[in-house]
């Protein structure tokens, strides 16, 4: 599984992911991630407790290496390897899958499930969208003064609230013109 981020180090991309706007990606690997996709049950249902603690409770030092060291199907087991069925809910694996992002990464990321890329970038584009990252961009390319800042604001502030009452104005004469004012 993999993750793509929006951020301001990568790669520059190819294509528009918001209108008119090139927008900084980065796809990178998911933390704790194996190489294999499932865990084979049937090579863990040997293992158990006991088996555990006779490796880390060797009869004698003499003997410690062929315990240590189990020889299955061509492959070698060692002590640390063995682990219960029941732990298999709590390997670093799942407990990323599970572990909410927070931070920096938080509402710049989505994860591309069953190699399903064009659907990611489509929620990545609704994301990108729903957070304004394409306003941020612009505004942040180069450095404001802090009174520039404020004034700014003020007049974003006010040219939000002109265009809600200009908007409720036309709903007005459009419902007028519907009942044949």
């Amino acid at each position: 599984m993999f993750r793509i981020r929006v951020g301001t180090i990568g790669f520059k991309s190819g294509f528009p992911l918001v209108s008119n706007a090139m927008v900084w990606r980065q796809v990178a690997a998911r933390r704790f991630n194996s190489s294999e996709s499932e865990i084979d049950i049937s090579k863990l249902s040997f293992t158990n407790k006991a088996l555990k603690q006779s490796l880390d409770n060797g009869p004698s030092s003499n003997q410690r290496p062929t315990l240590n060291h189990l020889h299955l199907d061509n492959a070698t087991l060692r002590r640390d390897d063995i682990v219960e069925v029941g732990d298999l809910k709590n390997s670093p694996k799942m407990i990323a899958s599970e572990t909410p992002i927070t931070g920096v990464l938080a509402g710049r990321t989505v994860d591309v499930r069953s190699g399903n890329v064009s659907g990611a970038l489509a929620s990545l584009n609704r994301l990108l969208k729903i957070n304004n990252i394409q306003k941020t961009l612009i505004k942040q390319r180069f450095y404001m003064k802090p009174g520039k800042v404020q004034a700014q604001i003020r007049v974003d502030s006010r040219k939000r609230r002109f265009d809600k009452g200009f908007r409720r104005l036309l709903n007005v004469v459009k419902e007028a013109k519907r009942r044949g004012y």
